[in-house]
């Protein structure tokens, strides 16, 4: 997830300028009445597509890699829906994004507005004062709003909580389930690894675990030795330098799957020739590692290692990660880990939600424990409720696995490409062709559905403050949740449901003796 997102800046940078944009002042927190700060919020627009109607359709892109010249393109995903729609192009900068900051800092202070439900309050507050204040003339338009990631979720959820406010919303393989140990994420780069070279991902653990035998028979000088043949002279921490590769050998299988499964082949057939000897096995996989380092465009190790992640100066390029990763250690989980050991696991057995919970606890100074179940029963996890979705997967989907399988909700269709391109190819990539210009047609045509059977929506809810593992301005926190994946007990219903039984049986009892009174002989 580092990677990805490192390598998302990498590929957006210098796409947009701030002169390019637009703000608003968006409130610091919206649950707090005594918290009167705000910061400026950016956005884009772009009417190149939309009607001379007096309220046009507005497609609302949430983002957090802004690059509205890419896109609002006429070939990319949303100008292709905008002009099928007659649509006006917003696209939002969402918070702990680019410019658009609450706080200067990303200490466990600073991250303390970011939640899921500031989030979806920010995007409600937002439609509010585009359509009422700043742009009374689009009073009466419908809201559509796209997003893809981690803001595919919050596009999910502002629908699924705001059915008043937006006709539908566009979902592009949103991670929707919390769960404490995400280890189906490593498996998919493995999938994808034997589906080019069978075999690639058993090698690639035999690497792996070579790896951290060696370490565990060296000395601190040797293993400075070991680190600095995959490339990596600054992390000092071996767990962390584990994470550091699972997070490189996943980048290479999604990009490189074919020539990195080649050469992990030819170093395995080496390592066999040699008596299966260890050493030749884990050089080989330090070269691989090496090269993809220097393919990558991010040859410091550091910047692969969340651990490292230590500058808490917003806007500073070490810290970019921090805030997604507060999200995680508060209310996802979703930490990458090993799972069950096997013969297909391709990263560390180091790696395990008790270790990520550490580096929570290291980055931010406080010990979370985010509550899953508590998540997944306010938003329904992989079973969002409502009706006007637009699903959209891959094949080479990460996190396929928290995201919904299919869908029989109203006015919903669920997508599932079958496409060798990264799954941000869906919306923002230009001149597509095949399966995935037909998707993008399809969905066109379920929000030509929505917009033609939704009367003009007003927005009329907001989102609850967390109930959860929530932090407060001085960096204390509220009481921790658990282990819970989603599927322990509900205490909330529990308690309601003990407390109609008594309520049941005092009456009962209250007849009953009214009941005795009145037959009582005088």
């Amino acid at each position: 997830a580092v990677a990805l997102a490192a390598l998302l800046l990498l590929s957006f940078a210098g796409v947009t300028s701030a002169a390019d944009a637009f703000t608003f002042e968006q409130a610091q927190d919206h649950f707090n009445p005594e918290n009167m700060e705000t910061f400026a919020q950016r956005y884009w627009t772009d009417d190149t597509y939309s009607s001379d109607s007096t309220s046009p359709p507005i497609l609302l892109y949430l983002s957090c890699f802004i690059a509205p010249a890419l896109d609002f393109a006429p070939t990319a995903a949303l100008g292709q829906w905008a002009a099928s729609t007659g649509a006006l192009l917003v696209e939002l900068e969402v918070r702990y994004c680019g410019e658009s900051l609450p706080a200067d800092q990303f200490t466990a202070a600073g991250l303390s507005y970011q939640s899921i439900e500031q989030h979806l309050a920010d995007v409600l507050e937002f439609r509010e004062k585009f359509s009422y204040v700043l742009y009374p003339d689009y009073s009466a338009s419908q809201w559509i709003v796209v997003g893809e990631y981690e803001e595919a979720n919050t596009a999910t959820w502002s629908r699924e909580k705001n059915p008043n406010g937006f006709a539908g919303a566009v979902s592009v393989a949103a991670p929707l389930q919390a769960k404490m140990s995400f280890y189906e994420y490593q498996q998919v780069f493995a999938a994808y690894g034997d589906y080019y070279v069978p075999g690639c991902s058993a090698v690639i653990h035999n690497a792996t675990a070579a790896t951290e035998f060696v370490m565990d028979q060296s000395d601190a000088t040797q293993q400075d030795q070991l680190k600095a043949s995959f490339g990596c002279t600054d992390v000092p921490d071996n767990t962390q330098f584990y994470y550091v590769v699972a997070q490189i050998i996943e980048y290479g299988l999604s990009y490189f799957p074919e020539e990195v499964c080649q050469n992990m082949t030819a170093v395995s057939a080496e390592a066999d020739a040699s008596g299966n000897d260890d050493g030749v096995l884990v050089e080989g996989y330090g070269d691989v590692i090496s090269k993809l380092l220097e393919a990558s465009g991010l040859p410091d190790c550091a910047k692969w290692d969340l651990a490292f992640d230590t500058s808490t100066q917003a806007g500073n390029a070490s810290a970019d990660y921090r805030p997604s990763f507060y999200l995680l250690c508060t209310q996802f989980g979703q930490f990458e880990t090993a799972g069950p050991n096997g013969p297909n696991v391709i990263v560390s057995t180091s790696l395990t939600p008790q270790w990520y919970l550490s580096i929570c606890e290291e980055l931010f100074g406080f010990a979370f424990i985010p509550d899953t179940a508590a998540t997944n029963l306010e938003y329904g996890g992989r079973e969002p409720w409502g009706s006007n979705y637009a699903f959209v997967s891959s094949v080479t989907n990460p996190f396929k696995d928290l995201f919904v399988n299919g869908t029989e909700l109203e006015g919903s269709i669920f997508i599932n490409l079958v496409t060798a391109d990264s799954f941000f190819t869906f919306l923002s990539g230009l001149n597509v062709e095949g399966e995935v210009l037909e998707a993008r047609q399809e969905v066109a045509a379920v929000i030509e559905q929505w917009l033609a059977v939704s009367s003009s929506p007003t927005p009329t809810a907001t989102p609850s403050p967390s109930a959860f593992v929530s932090m407060t301005p001085d960096g204390s926190a509220s009481e921790p949740g658990s282990f819970d994946d989603g599927d322990g007990i509900p205490w909330g219903w529990v308690f309601v449901a003990i407390f109609c039984a008594s309520l049941a049986a005092m009456m009962l009892l209250a007849i009953v003796a009214i009941v005795t009174v009145y037959r009582t002989p005088r």
